[in-house]
């Protein structure tokens, strides 16, 4: 069972050294807007990136609708990384 936080939860978090929210978008649909504190870690160059996550910190996974933070969630937990998708994604945050 993957892990998951609610728009709602998202709103009520601050991010910084020990929890990130990582937006998987693409670069462009990042520069378009985001959300405040995310940072961009595009979803097509997890394989280059995931490893290389600091230990210890929590990882808040953000994507446009919250399929592909669902995935990337079960794999960050696969690998021992304490992580949580957004349901419902960045388009909920627009709402």
């Amino acid at each position: 069972m993957v892990n998951t936080v609610s728009v709602r939860d998202l709103r009520r978090m601050t991010f910084h050294r020990r929890r990130r929210l990582l937006d998987l978008r693409d670069p462009e649909d990042f520069a378009a807007g985001h959300y405040p504190g995310a940072e961009n870690y595009p979803y097509g160059n997890m394989e280059t990136w995931k490893q290389r996550l600091p230990r210890g910190t929590e990882y808040i996974l953000l994507c446009e609708h919250g399929s592909t933070a669902l995935r990337a969630t079960a794999e960050l937990e696969r690998l021992g990384y304490q992580a949580a998708a957004v349901v419902g994604g960045y388009s909920y945050l627009k709402l």
